[in-house]
């Protein structure tokens, strides 16, 4: 807004009792936690039933993944 129309409009407001020139607060006066959850990501692991039912090709044995139950 140009500043001679803000000037003219915060005029106008003030005679009904608005004023333009009040900042908002800066500071947040709630006292609640911010509902933040983080989350890390882990390297899926090859179920030992996969093995067992032969789903798995042989060669993952030798990667350095390791099978879960």
């Amino acid at each position: 807004m140009a500043k001679n129309s803000y000037y003219c409009h915060r005029k106008e407001l003030l005679d009904h009792g608005i004023d333009l020139n009040l900042r908002p607060e800066s500071t947040n006066k709630t006292n609640l936690a911010p509902l933040i959850r983080l989350l890390e990501a882990a390297p899926a692991s090859i179920p030992v039933w996969a093995h067992q039912m032969h789903l798995v090709h042989p060669s993952t044995k030798n990667t350095g993944l390791r099978a879960v139950s």
